[in-house]
């Protein structure tokens, strides 16, 4: 498994199946991993874009509502999942920033 895969599997294991019991928002969820797995964080970032670029939409739909459940990925924009990847990238980076580990990668 490549390093910007194991970071995108650290942030599914943020979204266990009772998350929203341990964070009040799935923003919460994405500034904590940011904040405390700040390697893997970068790494997710990586292959999100690299999701987008080089998947398909079904690929990109499918790993997408593997990482942050079904209910989640719907409120992701729509219908272009290559979107979707973006925008999680761009709140990982988001929530980075926040805290001080974001990397240019």
């Amino acid at each position: 498994m490549t390093e910007s895969l194991r970071g995108v599997y650290e942030l599914q294991g943020m979204f266990h199946q009772d998350w929203d019991l341990d964070y009040e928002s799935w923003d919460e969820v994405i500034e904590d991993f940011a904040r405390s797995r700040s390697a893997y964080a970068s790494a997710a970032v990586t292959e999100l874009a690299n999701m987008a670029e080089q998947w398909s939409e079904k690929r990109i739909r499918k790993e997408i509502r593997v990482i942050v459940t079904q209910k989640e990925a719907a409120k992701l924009p729509q219908p272009r999942w290559k979107n979707a990847a973006l925008t999680l990238r761009e709140r990982i980076i988001a929530a980075q920033r926040n805290y001080g580990h974001w990397s240019t990668d």
